[in-house]
């Protein structure tokens, strides 16, 4: 084989992963375009106070919407709290049901006694 034979397939190679890079390119640019949009509506959310998940409302430091721990872990606000207990007329019982794993834990105080979410009101105090 010539001298330009052998150069022109060597051109020709060339040519090729340079078009092959091109592709890989403006596929990594698309999926940076879309983690970076994904990356602002994160930044959105974040900027939002946290807000209850059972009512939609922001959670407050204090009043209805303080932010309350179930025991399984959960945060509901002190207002929706009040729909979850249940009363068990057989064993005379107050109990209160989780919404989202649907755990039942017993009641034994006043519902303003369930322990705050101070994560969430140290998230608050930050916005």
């Amino acid at each position: 084989m010539s001298a330009n034979a052998e150069q022109s397939m060597s051109i020709a190679a060339m040519e090729q992963r340079l078009k092959e890079m091109e592709e890989q390119l403006k596929l990594q640019a698309s999926e940076l375009l879309q983690k970076t949009s994904e990356l602002k509506a994160l930044e959105e959310k974040m900027a939002q106070p946290p807000t209850c998940e059972i009512c939609a409302f922001p959670y407050s430091a204090e009043g209805d919407h303080v932010p309350r721990l179930l025991e399984c872990g959960h945060t509901v606000c002190h207002k929706c709290t009040e729909s979850l207990v249940t009363k068990d007329p057989m064993f005379c019982q107050t109990l209160i049901k989780c919404p989202f794993d649907r755990q039942r834990f017993l009641l034994n105080k006043d519902l303003a006694k369930l322990p705050k979410n101070y994560f969430i009101i140290q998230m608050l105090s930050r916005s």
